[in-house]
């Protein structure tokens, strides 16, 4: 039983810090934080409400995916924290990662298709 309240007493914790962030950040751009421990062969990602993570190696001011990144952290403004996940995830499940409406949204007005055609 006191495993159960310890449980429940981590989720309530994390839900707070969460909730916390999310008032804080939710109108205001993104930080943008350089990280190690991106899952291969992620070269970014952006998590709301803390901002928009890429990899040590990876970002050199590439326009592109900062763009994209942002797009996403619109979509966020857009539908609030609980829904852009719930929404990104169950769209996940259906359409897989390339063709995610939300990651084609984020693509197209992010200037990814200008990138790739540049190379």
């Amino acid at each position: 039983m006191n495993f159960l309240y310890i449980i429940i007493f981590i989720v309530l914790i994390i839900i707070c810090v969460v909730w916390f962030f999310h008032r804080k950040n939710f109108n205001i751009q993104p930080p943008i934080t350089k990280v190690s421990w991106l899952p291969y062969p992620r070269r970014g990602m952006c998590i709301p409400p803390f901002g928009i993570f890429t990899r040590n190696t990876f970002f050199n001011g590439q326009q592109w995916f900062i763009d994209h990144e942002q797009m996403h952290w619109k979509q966020y403004q857009e539908l609030g924290l609980w829904k852009f996940y719930i929404k990104y995830y169950l769209l996940f499940l259906r359409y897989g990662y390339f063709d995610h409406p939300m990651e084609r949204e984020a693509r197209e007005k992010g200037g990814w298709e200008d990138f790739v055609e540049e190379k």
